[in-house]
């Protein structure tokens, strides 16, 4: 048989050598027979520390565990749980206690290995079947109706992970997720008015005042300006922005 010779580095000393098999891990017998120690020593270390923090983790059980009566506190410790699950099976009527004052809480042991011995078996929860979704908003109709920028929209459907839909060019998104979002945020959609000569349109506010949509909704929205809703558009009082944007008068 025919070997092909290998230029390797020993696993243990970190020395070139040549190997005659691509599966030789060390350079000489010595190399392999301390690597070999080493390995058994690693595993027996892991042995003796798993030990260790098993023993650790129960060493505040042991001093308790054969107690007739537990506090709230050692009885989560024993079950495995936190203190607030013991207080929710208490308040369920799930496990029986003994209330001596407002800040003492007592259980009795056995009552605890009578409820471990229930058994109760496990039920999966009933998956809900998604409901198709049939009605979208465009961006631009989110812009007009919350008057937010059409930057923030992305982001609220990035974070919120609400679902769209694409139609040729245009996205649209879900109407029920973005009302549901700008209800939870106290935004509500701006109220309906009758024909007024008191509001700007935003493309008139854009060209009297030579301002982008984006800086125009800015300083609405940072100065309070109030705004309307109009059919599907959004209005602005005339009164409160030419206020807003009127030369100062030097005395």
């Amino acid at each position: 048989m025919k070997f092909i010779e290998i230029r390797k580095i020993c696993e243990w000393c970190g020395n070139e050598f040549i190997a005659l098999k691509s599966s030789t891990r060390y350079c000489s017998h010595i190399c392999n027979s301390r690597a070999y120690k080493a390995n058994i020593r690693t595993k027996k270390k892991n042995t003796i520390e798993k030990q260790t923090d098993e023993i650790i983790k129960n060493k505040p059980i042991a001093d308790f565990k054969d107690q007739e009566f537990l506090k709230c506190a050692q009885a989560a410790l024993l079950m495995g749980v936190c203190k607030q699950t013991v207080y929710n099976l208490i308040e369920s009527g799930t496990l029986k206690s003994v209330r001596l004052s407002s800040r003492m809480t007592i259980i009795r042991r056995k009552d605890i290995d009578a409820l471990l011995e229930i058994e109760i078996p496990y039920e999966p929860k009933q998956k809900k079947e998604k409901t198709p979704i049939t009605e979208f908003y465009t961006l631009d109709e989110i812009t007009e109706k919350f008057g937010v920028k059409v930057r923030r929209i992305w982001d609220i459907i990035k974070t919120k992970n609400i679902p769209t839909t694409k139609l040729g060019n245009k996205t649209y998104i879900s109407q029920k997720h973005i009302d549901n979002y700008f209800k939870n945020k106290n935004k509500k959609p701006l109220p309906e008015i009758p024909d007024s000569k008191e509001f700007y349109t935003i493309p008139e506010a854009m060209d009297i005042y030579q301002l982008t949509r984006d800086a125009l909704y800015y300083y609405c929205s940072y100065y309070s300006v109030t705004r309307v809703k109009k059919g599907r558009n959004v209005e602005i009082n005339k009164k409160e922005l030419d206020k807003l944007f009127e030369k100062p008068i030097i005395v």
